[in-house]
């Protein structure tokens, strides 16, 4: 073969062999720069990208943890304020029986002679003290120290006077926490009305200890977090460290944020301790029963310990892979730089057609090298294989792209299904696979998921963006949408499989669908998967006139629905599918609208 034949000289598009190869820097500079930019830089740009993502990350978890410590010693309180008003309505509604039956003198003596409330404070140790009072002031106490009868007008003090006042009104009363000389722990005192027939006769009061919710806390486990609860002026009832430093959380922030605004917050704020500021995480929960509020703090330093540690690991780990990168790239340098020059000599012998002839080649840079040799000896060989291998791969692309392209350019006409096609080819080739589909048949159905509501962009987007229930003669028109995208694939050879398949995905297994009103067997196969996925999709979806329905109630409706709109082996196949976790519901966020929604329920 002639030299020209070779070298291509008679083909100006044809690149000439290389005459010389220049000279070049030495591969190990430019393996260990090329390791550096591509290994090293990302790894500390993805380190530190992790980095914020994972303290962003951590901060929703400690929200979300604190928020659920917050909520959880609600509960708590509240559960414990009204185990304690409970205990003191059974005990009124017990004296208002037996001034029903005896009359108040003599529910006055029994008081006396009984003495039943000594016994009811035996009961419950978080009770200080209980006081019956008549509506002429005359009743029994009994406390913890000692009880005796008291006739004077006024109550023992000015907590217990105000709760009598309240309760003689007929409704429960219930005092803000109150520091009680000699307690160790505020108290609350809890009052309920006494009744006979429609008249308030007396009133029932307890003075009821706080001291149990304070052990509760200062013996909760929590060594990280500062627990601690106040009433609805802002007073800390109860504190995890106890003691003085109880009163440091009355000027909290978090506290008179609560205040403010009460429900539940999380929020981060500042203190000042020791003349420093300490940045803190908090989170409040109100109790319910009360208006109460559950307190959670925490430094944010203990916080965000695992971001740090992260931190320095990821800085640490970057400059461990400079200089391993730097050792490995030297090594394998030495190691390839002479296969490297063989090769290209080689490679430029072959690309010439010297075959048994062995050309020495002197250059600095062998990646160079190998690149100019190795170009020219692939050249005819390879070029058209490549040519016709990528435009092979750029019409399949090409046509999945347009596909894809088509289908989001409906879904995008209607802001309540964007997604939408996406959703039904993914459950379409779900089915289609339960059902025992080799690839060849999947994809057709793949296809036709896609583009089956491509008819929709001949519809008025009056219609189609509608947010409202349609009109007959507005439904009519939207009926046309599977015959319209039948029609416009139509026009497309390769499609003729899969435009059945399009224009039957609303027809019904009992002939009451459109557009063709197709019955049975009549109906393919294919349409009935699309069907089934279209329908699934449109109730497990928020739309403007619908919540999306329960995955579970939507099967069910489906199954109740075989034989009338849907074959009964492609909804076993899509229930298999779903047992089988292949189909999930993942539902997208519902676009804000303006207008009413209507009660009506459709598919798309």
């Amino acid at each position: 073969m002639s030299a020209e034949a070779w070298t291509g000289a008679s083909d100006p598009e044809r690149p000439a062999p290389p005459a010389n190869l220049r000279p070049r820097r030495p591969i190990l500079y430019s393996l260990l720069a090329l390791l550096l930019v591509a290994g090293v830089v990302p790894l500390a740009v993805f380190g530190l990208e992790m980095t914020r993502f994972n303290r962003e990350q951590l901060k929703l978890q400690q929200d979300e943890y604190q928020l659920t410590l917050a909520e959880s010693l609600a509960r708590e309180v509240g559960g414990l304020l009204e185990a304690r008003r409970a205990e003191v309505e059974a005990l009124a509604r017990t004296l208002q029986t037996a001034l029903g039956l005896s009359g108040e003198q003599e529910l006055l003596e029994m008081l006396r002679r009984d003495d039943i409330l000594a016994k009811e404070l035996s009961k419950h140790p978080d009770v200080v003290k209980v006081v019956y009072l008549s509506e002429g002031g005359e009743g029994w106490k009994a406390s913890r120290t000692s009880y005796h009868e008291e006739r004077e007008a006024t109550a023992e003090s000015a907590l217990v006077q105000r709760a009598f006042v309240e309760a003689m009104k007929g409704e429960p009363y219930m005092s803000s926490s109150v520091a009680i000389a000699g307690a160790s722990a505020r108290s609350v005192v809890l009052a309920f009305p006494v009744w006979n027939g429609a008249r308030v006769r007396g009133v029932v009061s307890a003075l009821v200890s706080l001291e149990g919710l304070e052990n509760t806390l200062t013996s909760g486990g929590q060594k990280l977090y500062t627990v601690y609860v106040a009433d609805a002026m802002g007073a800390v009832v109860a504190h995890s460290t106890g003691g003085p430093s109880a009163s440091d959380a009355v000027s909290s922030p978090l506290i008179a944020a609560f205040l403010q605004n009460g429900g539940i917050r999380t929020m981060p704020f500042a203190v000042e301790n020791e003349g420093k500021e300490r940045r803190r995480l908090g989170a409040y929960a109100t109790v319910a029963e009360v208006g109460w509020g559950a307190f959670v703090e925490v430094d944010e330093d203990h916080a965000y310990h695992a971001v740090a540690l992260m931190t320095k690991f990821t800085w640490l780990s970057s400059l461990l892979s400079v200089l391993l990168a730097a050792v490995l790239g030297t090594v394998f340098a030495s190691r390839l730089a002479r296969p490297l020059r063989d090769l290209a000599a080689g490679a430029l012998r072959i690309a010439r057609g010297q075959f048994g002839e062995r050309l020495t080649v002197s250059s600095a840079n062998e990646i160079g090298q190998v690149a100019e040799s190795f170009n020219f000896m692939a050249w005819e060989i390879e070029d058209q294989i490549v040519k016709l291998e990528q435009a092979a791969a750029e019409n399949k692309e090409l046509f999945l792209s347009t596909v894809k392209m088509l289908a989001e350019a409906i879904d995008e006409k209607d802001p309540y299904t964007r997604g939408h096609s996406e959703r039904v080819t993914r459950y379409s080739v779900a089915i289609a696979k339960a059902l025992g589909y080799p690839p060849e048949d999947v994809e057709p159905v793949q296809i036709a998921a896609l583009l089956h509501d491509v008819g929709k962009i001949g519809i008025d987007d009056r219609i189609l963006r509608k947010p409202t229930m349609l009109t007959d003669e507005e439904f009519e028109v939207m009926k046309q949408h599977p015959e319209k995208g039948a029609h416009i694939m139509s026009a497309v050879k390769q499609l003729e499989r899969i435009t059945p398949m399009m224009r039957g995905h609303h027809e019904k297994y009992d002939g009451t669908g459109y557009p063709r009103g197709l019955k049975g067997d009549e109906i393919p196969v294919g349409a009935q998967i699309i069907s089934v996925a279209d329908t699934f999709d449109a109730m497990t979806t928020d739309r403007p006139y619908q919540k999306g329905m329960d995955p579970e109630f939507v099967l069910g409706k489906l199954k109740g629905w075989v034989g009338t709109r849907f074959r009964e082996d492609v909804v076993a196949a899509f229930e298999r599918a779903v047992r089988a976790g292949d189909i999930t519901v993942r539902r997208p966020q519902m676009p804000q609208v303006s207008s009413a929604s209507p009660t009506a329920v459709t598919s798309s």
